[in-house]
Parts: structure tokens; sequence; C-alpha cells
């Protein structure tokens, strides 16, 4: 989904939540798990441990999707931004979360 959106997938984990656990689970480059240390993203989205940042191939951001304590379900936020579905993207990475 994310490649077909054009867009990156960064999961940043607030202070004190481990990341890299998370980036073994799933299809995701290491570089593209951090920590959020001077809880910038947490003062703007609240999340409760993570969030998820949609990168567009230009290097803005299309999407921040906070966890709320539900987790994520960001196959429809990805597909939104598809072509034909409303969004506009190129495809480059194949990575997808669920």
């Amino acid at each position: 989904e994310a490649g077909r959106a054009g867009v990156e997938i960064y999961v940043v984990g607030t202070q004190g939540v481990q990341v890299d656990a998370l980036v073994k689970q799933v299809p995701l480059d290491p570089t593209h798990a951090m920590e959020d240390t001077g809880g910038d993203l947490y003062a703007a989205y609240h999340p409760v441990t993570l969030t998820a940042v949609l990168v567009s191939l230009n290097g803005s951001v299309a999407k921040v999707v906070p966890d709320h304590g539900q987790g994520f379900a960001l196959a429809p936020e990805m597909r939104a931004l598809i072509p034909g579905n409303g969004g506009a993207a190129a495809q480059v990475w194949g990575g997808a979360l669920r």
C-alpha cells in the first residue's frame, strides 16, 4: 500500500517507547524508526505510544497518524493517497504496515 500511495512510513515513538522491536516485526527500514526525544510530535498529536508519519517522495509530510491506544490501521490512510482514489502519488517503496 505504501508503494502504491507513493509514501514512505516513519514510525516515531514517544519518549521511552522502544521502536526497534517494532521494526523487526514489520518490513520497515530501521532508519525509519525513531524516538520523539523532544516531545514535538507528542505536543502536536498526543499519541499514546507511537505516531506513523507518511512522507511523500518529495519529502513533505502526507499524513500523520497518531496511535491513541487502539493501534494503527494505515491501509485506509494510504489508500486515500493513491492516484485515482483522490490522492496524488508515484510508486517507489513497497513496504506496508497494517
